[in-house]
């Protein structure tokens, strides 16, 4: 629900802080955690404000393989006596990401092929972008208590905070 609500409003506060398309994009990326989400706000604004929000949340989805290797590393060697049965494995979806891009910066697809699948993922983000607006329900929210909640709204401030101030500065 947080994620939706930063969809609605980070483009109106990339707005009130003067951000042009280049930060507007970077700031949605940098903030949204959700991929649908980030791509709905950022081509709310514009064209290239999606695009460059689209890159920089997928630069971040990137720099999971190598985060989750060295934690599975560490989990392996550091505390390999920890728990047997508790087995530590990349997500599939960090897998396939790392494979496509591969695939993609090799140019070895047909252009059409390329442009199918563009399109395709488009409206894969749209149907994402309504299954997150379909699953969120207010009342089980509510359930996860107000700590928690607290939590996750203070660190969307901070993070928002921080990377307002980081663009503010270049």
């Amino acid at each position: 629900m947080l994620g939706t609500i930063c969809m609605i409003f980070y483009p109106l506060v990339t707005s009130w802080l003067g951000f042009d398309e280049m930060d507007a994009g970077i700031f949605i990326g940098s903030t949204i955690h959700d991929v649908a989400q980030v791509v709905g706000a950022g081509f709310s604004i514009s064209e290239d404000v999606g695009n460059i929000a689209s890159l920089t949340k997928l630069l971040r989805v990137a720099c999971l393989i190598p985060v989750l290797g060295f934690i599975i590393y560490v989990r392996k060697t550091v505390y390999k006596n920890y728990d047997k049965n508790n087995k530590v494995a990349l997500p599939w979806f960090v897998v396939a990401f790392a494979l496509l891009v591969v695939v993609n910066s090799l140019q070895i697809l047909p252009e059409g092929l390329v442009a199918t699948l563009v399109e395709f993922s488009r409206w894969l983000l749209v149907v994402g972008i309504a299954a997150i607006g379909i699953k969120t329900s207010p009342s089980a929210l509510f359930k996860v208590g107000g700590a928690a909640a607290l939590l996750l709204v203070g660190e969307a401030i901070f993070l928002a905070t921080l990377v307002a101030l980081l663009l503010s500065m270049l």
